[in-house]
């Protein structure tokens, strides 16, 4: 008789009864993905890839795990409708909901209207070179959990190791 499925763990893994090694070695595994303490992170998995441009310099991609991918977007679904408030409707970069398309459709609109002017702006290297410290007190303004908080702050300490 072929051992039953239960539900799988929290790694996602489905296991068998009646193998003690395997069951320990799960039991260890959602202790720890269950324990209250902090989010750390995995080793980020790092990749050089060529800038636009034909300039021949690179910059550093990290690849984080699919556990920093869920957190991440948990984390976005926190955050973004409490700084999305924020934005004017003139702005388009990486926002829900907007664009590139939209944001030519307002140029041609406005265009139309007499305006001769487009800003378009870039902070270079915004992410490498931005004050934790400081963003994070921007940061708790807003929001006061302090698991969300530490959470932010686990990310950008990880960013921190990826900038050249």
């Amino acid at each position: 008789m072929g051992a039953a499925l239960t539900k799988p763990g929290c790694v996602g893994t489905a296991r068998r009864r009646g193998s003690g090694e395997r069951d320990r070695k799960e039991y260890e595994r959602n202790r720890r993905c269950n324990s209250p303490q902090p989010f750390t992170g995995s080793n980020l998995r790092e990749r050089a890839i060529p800038k636009p441009g034909g300039s021949g310099k690179v910059r550093k991609l990290g690849i984080p795990t699919i556990a920093d991918r869920v957190v991440q977007a948990a984390l976005k679904l926190v955050l973004e409708p409490i700084f999305e408030a924020d934005f004017l409707p003139v702005s388009y970069g990486f926002r829900p909901q907007r664009r590139t398309h939209d944001a030519i459709a307002e140029i041609h609109m406005v265009g139309s209207r007499g305006y001769q002017w487009v800003l378009d702006a870039d902070i270079e290297a915004c992410f490498d070179r931005i004050d934790h410290a400081a963003l994070m007190d921007r940061v708790r303004l807003r929001v006061k959990d302090k698991r969300v908080l530490s959470l932010v702050k686990a990310f950008l300490g990880r960013l921190g190791e990826t900038a050249a």
